[in-house]
């Protein structure tokens, strides 16, 4: 079959049917304005599990100084996003303005050498702003994301621009269920807990301790507002619940309280030995108690 015929645009807007872009002289086709982040790869092969949150994967690094400079030399609005220089600044390194190997071959190299892992979400971070300035932001995101997910680290940057750990999709769910009920009118003191749990289990590297502890506090503070009782101990709630209660659910939130007096709660004296797994069981099932102690409230 013949190859279809283009017609010349001579710099001129040219009236196709798939509606290209003259950009410096060049000629840009719509569909290829979007980035291709791994498009075959991802669409292809099954994701690897997410498992990786203490460290940022050398392969990762390029691919992620790839997507900067390919975003960044998009038509845009308003001031260019000189990626070496913030970059280098993100980081502290001090470069030439004008290496030899080139601007983008040494900000890769610099990424590269960077010791210490949680720098590299710091550039992540860093660049969100900017993209955020000139309006390439979701796509900045999206491609990140995608990175991210190949290369199986828990971290994602969210819709405001900060990274945060990753779960899974019921258990995300079940965050935004405690978050509602907590929204409420005179719930604001256990908001504040729950924040603190979600900012120390998002914390690089994850806080585990203070996640758990203040994750427990909230809910305890959610069961103290339910049931009037203020200056009340988790022990007190439990009493109060008991008529309302499954025998069973009591039972599991009493050895739950039981593993916080022991582990993790305040004036414990022995380190804190929970795994990462535990931590996150510690977590989710103190969730599950805030918006079970919230709910009952309403029924």
């Amino acid at each position: 079959m013949p190859a279809k015929a283009i017609p010349a645009c001579d710099n001129a807007p040219c009236n196709f049917p798939w509606s290209p872009f003259l950009v410096r002289g060049a000629l840009l086709f719509e569909t290829e304005l979007r980035l291709a982040t791994r498009d075959f790869s991802m669409a292809e092969f099954p994701e690897p599990e997410p498992l990786i949150d203490n460290a940022a994967p050398a392969g990762m690094r390029l691919e992620l100084i790839d997507q900067v400079y390919a975003l960044s030399e998009r038509p845009q609005t308003g001031k260019p996003i000189e990626v070496y220089v913030i970059l280098n600044h993100t980081l502290g390194v001090g470069a030439p303005g004008n290496p030899m190997d080139g601007r983008r071959q040494r900000a890769g190299r610099n990424l590269a050498e960077v010791q210490d892992w949680r720098r590299v979400y710091d550039v992540v971070a860093r660049f969100a702003t900017e993209f955020r300035r000139i309006g390439l932001f979701a796509e900045y995101r999206e491609s990140v994301n995608r990175v991210f997910a190949a290369y199986g680290v828990v971290w994602r940057l969210d819709e405001n621009g900060r990274l945060i750990r990753i779960v899974p999709t019921p258990l995300n769910a079940q965050l935004e269920a405690a978050f509602y009920e907590l929204a409420r009118p005179g719930f604001e003191s256990a908001m504040q807990l729950f924040n603190a749990a979600r900012d120390a289990f998002n914390d690089h590297p994850m806080r585990a301790r203070d996640a758990c502890g203040n994750v427990f506090d909230a809910m305890e503070a959610t069961g103290k507002i339910v049931y009037a009782l203020p200056t009340g101990t988790f022990g007190d709630v439990l009493a109060a619940a008991r008529g309302e209660l499954n025998r069973w659910m009591y039972e599991t939130l009493q050895r739950l309280n039981t593993l916080r007096n022991n582990v993790f709660g305040h004036g414990t004296t022995v380190p804190f030995s929970l795994l990462s797994a535990e931590t996150e069981f510690v977590y989710f099932s103190c969730i599950a108690g805030i918006v079970l102690f919230a709910r009952l409230r309403r029924t």
